[in-house]
């Protein structure tokens, strides 16, 4: 969910230079980091050979109360979740009680996509590693932003969604099949997945801050507030509460417990010399790649990945000639960052309560290249021209000016059905049109002509920054029958997946 995509690879590590230690100006690095990308409160966990070397947290977990982030903090990880229901699923094959290559339909019989072949053909495995054919960010629409669908709802509705990939051919970031991978451990386990993930995982590695809900974790004790940049004013903005999409990014956690978390992954499923929570063969499955990505080109070519991949809720990639495993994870107002060396035994976690990616990306850079005794670049300068020169390549489409609609609006005004989704319904508001997505109580918006039939879906909470453009289909009447949707420009994020819904008029009322 949201833009911040995990980048992986995978290769053979070799040692660069002497190992070095923490950064000397690391305090005042991150302080200029966060002043840099205004990032109003940030968590940080390093942790090497075993041991917790820095759990800190940095400046404000909400501006307007003053109260400062500490190491118990908790923020939201979003799709940082994505390892512990690896680890779940992995938990169950060490148990017996599933293989990562028996067929999700023996244990969700009822579980379709809409590619026959595909559905009978899925794994366990292929839930996790984003090569099913879905498009990017398929049926997200379905959680975000929240809706009222429940997750059997959302698993139900997965047969109409189209497929536009090819199945294990390529890599296209879903979040949906993991919300069926939570379904699976209820199936399988007779408990919930949070429940099984707080009683499994959580409570075995010591992570007692931690929750399986963000919707369990709202403002009491101590929780980051969420903020964002709106219209380039730094915001606070609505935190996401749904523990539908639990499994693919519910978890909220803090810097200290993460450490626990990442301790374990690196000593392979072991939490202390008594206990032992997942095998080392499972370590080996959540850690192998099952999917090439495109190489990956670092900002200023400075440590450019020769190759990318993704393996089991976890990204590998190499970085300075070393292994490294990487996860990002963003929602509204959280962004995360979860780094592992295994050949190192080191591990970097970052968590701010603001959408910043560049300022935690400058960061862990800056601690792995001292710990690589490399000589890196200035991150944060790196990462800020990169982020310049993204964003003036941000432009609304062209706007074909002196056209107008060819009706009257009351001729575009009725109910728009999608067969995943739902209704979309168009009305006549005073002199303009209105819309609003039936099952998502916050998109509701007006409609303002852009050129010829397509129409500007500008939603009525600026928050949200998914606006749209909505192109309307005629018969040979000239009567509309149908519309089509795509994101405003390439900064609306991902899961804005508008391309995939297919708009049949069904109804002309909607005054």
């Amino acid at each position: 969910m949201r833009r911040l995509l995990p980048v992986a690879l995978c290769c053979l590590s070799a040692c660069l230079g002497r190992a070095q230690g923490m950064p000397a100006d690391l305090d005042s690095y991150i302080l200029r980091a966060m002043k840099t990308f205004e990032v109003p409160g940030l968590s940080i966990s390093v942790v090497k050979d075993g041991k917790v070397l820095l759990s800190k947290g940095y400046g404000k977990a909400d501006l307007k109360a003053g109260t400062a982030v500490s190491a118990a903090t908790r923020f939201g990880i979003a799709s940082n979740t994505k390892l512990f229901t690896a680890t779940a699923l992995a938990l169950l094959v060490d148990e017996g009680k599933i293989a990562w290559e028996d067929k999700v339909q023996k244990h969700l019989p009822g579980f379709a996509l809409s590619d026959p072949y595909i559905s009978s053909e899925l794994t366990v495995r292929d839930l996790l590693c984003h090569r099913s054919g879905l498009s990017l960010g398929a049926g997200d629409l379905l959680f975000w932003p929240e809706t009222d669908f429940t997750a059997d709802e959302l698993v139900a509705r997965l047969r109409f969604v189209p497929i536009k990939g090819r199945f294990r051919y390529g890599f296209a970031y879903d979040n949906v099949l993991y919300v069926v991978a939570g379904q699976l451990i209820e199936a399988v386990t007779k408990q919930k997945w949070g429940e099984f993930v707080e009683k499994r995982i959580l409570a075995p590695v010591g992570m007692t801050r931690s929750s399986s809900s963000y919707g369990g974790a709202k403002p009491s004790g101590d929780i980051a507030a969420t903020y964002a940049q709106v219209d380039g004013k730094l915001t606070r903005v609505a935190p996401f509460t749904k523990s539908l999409v639990g499994a693919a990014g519910g978890i909220m956690s803090c810097s200290d417990d993460m450490g626990k978390w990442m301790m374990t992954q690196l000593a392979r499923g072991r939490v202390s010399a008594q206990k032992q929570l997942f095998s080392p063969a499972q370590s080996r499955e959540l850690w192998s790649s099952a999917v090439i990505m495109p190489s990956r080109s670092d900002p200023g070519g400075v440590a450019d990945s020769s190759f990318n991949t993704y393996a089991l809720g976890i990204g590998v990639q190499e970085y300075r000639g070393q292994w490294h495993l990487f996860h990002t994870g963003g929602l509204p107002g959280y962004t995360s960052l979860v780094s592992m060396y295994p050949n190192q035994n080191l591990g970097i976690s970052v968590l701010t309560n603001a959408e910043a990616g560049s300022a935690w990306m400058a960061i862990e850079r800056h601690i792995a290249d001292s710990f690589l005794g490399a000589k890196g670049a200035d991150w944060i300068e790196t990462f800020k021209h990169a982020e310049s020169v993204g964003s003036s390549q941000v432009t609304p489409p062209a706007k074909v000016a002196g056209t107008k609609p060819s009706l009257e609006l009351a001729g575009y005004v009725g109910t728009f059905r999608d067969a995943w989704y739902g209704d979309v319904i168009v009305k006549q508001k005073g002199s303009g049109l209105g819309i609003s997505f039936s099952r998502t109580p916050s998109l509701v918006g007006e409609l303002v002509h852009w050129h010829y039939n397509t129409f500007w879906v500008k939603w009525t909470d600026r928050t949200i920054r998914g606006d749209a453009l909505m192109t309307f289909e005629f018969d040979s009447r000239g009567q509309v029958t149908g519309a089509k949707m795509v994101p405003f420009d390439s900064n609306v994020d991902f899961s804005f997946d508008y391309q995939d819904l297919v708009l049949k008029k069904t109804k002309s009322t909607g005054k």
